[in-house]
This record gives C-alpha cells, sequence and structure tokens, in this order.
C-alpha cells in the first residue's frame, strides 16, 4: 500500500472517529459545574419526637461526581423545643447522568437545642446538661445520607432524600433522622468566549 494511500486511510479514520465522538458528545453532554440554590422542607424524628423540618443549603458542583454543600435548617422539637442544625457536606454521585442523579453523602456540622421553662419533654441526653438560666445547648454532629436528583428541566431539580445526624455530647449519642424534598435551582457556569482579536 502506497503511502499516499496510508495517508488518505488515516485521516478518513481520524474524521469519522472525531464526528462519532462529537455526535455521542451532543446526545449525552457532561453535566456543567454549577452553583446551587435549594430550600427544604419535610419532617424530622429522634427517639421520641417528629415534628417540621425547613431551612436553605447552597451548594457547589467541583466534577460531574462530586458536590460541596453547607445548609442550615430549623427543626420543630415538640412543645416548648426547637433546634437548629448546620452542616457542610461531601455529596458522591452513583451515576451522573441527568434526568435522575442518586447520591450518598457525608458531613460535620453543629447541632443547637433550646427549650423553653414550660417544656413538656426534655429528651434524656438533654435533661443533665441544660439548667434555669441556660436551657440551650450546642454539640458537634456528624451526618449521614442519600437521595436522588430529579432533573425537571437543565436548570431545576426535585431532591427527595433521608439524613441521620449523630449528635454527639456529654458522653452520649443522639440521634435526629430528616425525611424531606429539596427544590434545587442551578446556577450553571457558562465558558467565556475569548474576544476575536481585531
Amino acid at each position: 500500500m502506497s503511502r499516499a494511500l496510508q495517508a488518505g486511510c488515516f485521516a478518513l479514520v481520524t474524521v469519522l472517529l472525531s464526528n462519532n465522538v462529537s455526535a455521542q458528545q451532543a446526545a449525552h453532554p457532561e453535566p456543567q459545574r454549577a452553583t446551587t440554590l435549594n430550600v427544604v422542607a419535610g419532617a424530622a424524628t429522634d427517639s421520641s419526637e417528629t415534628g417540621l423540618a425547613a431551612g436553605m443549603a447552597m451548594g457547589w458542583d467541583a466534577t460531574p461526581r462530586f458536590a460541596l454543600e453547607g445548609s442550615g435548617s430549623w427543626l420543630d422539637r415538640g412543645y416548648g423545643a426547637n433546634a437548629f442544625a448546620a452542616a457542610a457536606k461531601l455529596q458522591v454521585r452513583v451515576r451522573s447522568v441527568r434526568p435522575v442523579v442518586p447520591f450518598v453523602e457525608a458531613g460535620f456540622g453543629l447541632y443547637r437545642a433550646w427549650f423553653d421553662p414550660d417544656s413538656a419533654a426534655i429528651p434524656e441526653f438533654y435533661q443533665q446538661r441544660i439548667t434555669a438560666t441556660d436551657r440551650s445547648v450546642t454539640d458537634p454532629a456528624f451526618v449521614f445520607g442519600g437521595g436522588v436528583n430529579l432533573f425537571a428541566s437543565r436548570r431545576i431539580s426535585i431532591r427527595p432524600e433521608i439524613e441521620t445526624m449523630l449528635v454527639r455530647g456529654g458522653g452520649q449519642n443522639y440521634f435526629v433522622s430528616t425525611v424531606a424534598a429539596r427544590f434545587v435551582y442551578h446556577f450553571e457556569d457558562r465558558p467565556i468566549t475569548p474576544a476575536r482579536s481585531r
């Protein structure tokens, strides 16, 4: 086979492969990096009480597989008792192809509980650590959970999820689990087209 024919075959194969790769990328584009903002509503439960949970979070998609998120939530812990949970979490996507993107997550944060003087029920975890003058306690907490991003469009997704927070204080563990749904808006990063040289 002549060198000219070899070069021609090589060029043809290169063009066909590049067109095939481009077509595949167009059909299944990789998710872009994005900043996300979401609101959440659901229910939080411990060993004795179930109540409303609501909050907000902001996240950043570092790669198609990994995202970082900071969240804050208010939790109703029954008559005369409330809590606030804040956490920084790493999310790992099990698969990154839209529209269904399941994930698992883990993180660290703080859990603050406070009780009114006439609070009806104070968990044993707090009974020895509150006083008549200071009825609030802040403890470190570890968060574990998972869920699924259901994309309704390129920028909007609904995210049902389950989280468990392990609160550590006074040599004891206290567990609070949350079942919730998040409404997520994705602010996608867009590449800037370089200005044409004049």
